[in-house]
């Protein structure tokens, strides 16, 4: 029988990886810190009808996503790539929020999920590195589903 991972052991890459700075919650403005601290590619910006989308490339792979709404909040995150971002840092406010849920998580032993009012997050641990998406409920805006933000 597999022995679950434990929440330590999927953030255990953070002391190698990249420091991010955007967090949920915070301005449009965290989205241009965070690619600085990353020494990641220059921001490309998509807009759509109801958000824009910020991608930021490191030179070692990890893809950074940061969906904010029409009122310039961060309202969701996306990665991926070898190392996995500081949660901390990411979530902000949401962290002690997503550490209690950790420890009552649901999930197979490579991934956890976690879905409150406040904070709907998943993380998956691949065979090369981390695959994840956290996002604030109450910032989506109205007509964009939770399914969309990729």
């Amino acid at each position: 029988m597999a022995w679950p991972v434990p929440a330590s052991v999927l953030l255990g890459g953070l002391a190698l990886a990249p420091v991010g700075h955007a967090a949920l919650g915070e301005s449009r403005a965290s989205v241009q810190a965070d690619r600085e601290a990353l020494n990641g590619s220059p921001t490309i910006v998509t807009t759509t009808a109801t958000y824009e989308v910020h991608e930021t490339r490191t030179a070692d792979g990890t893809r950074l996503r940061e969906f904010v709404n029409p009122g310039g909040r961060v309202f969701a995150v996306t990665w991926s790539g070898r190392f996995q971002p500081d949660l901390e840092k990411l979530l902000a406010s949401h962290y002690p929020e997503y550490l209690a849920a950790a420890g009552h998580r649901r999930g197979g032993h490579h991934v956890v999920s976690v879905s409150t009012p406040e904070l709907v997050l998943s993380i998956v641990q691949l065979p090369r590195g981390f695959s994840g998406s956290a996002h604030v409920p109450s910032l989506v805006p109205p007509g964009v589903k939770p399914e969309e933000l990729r």
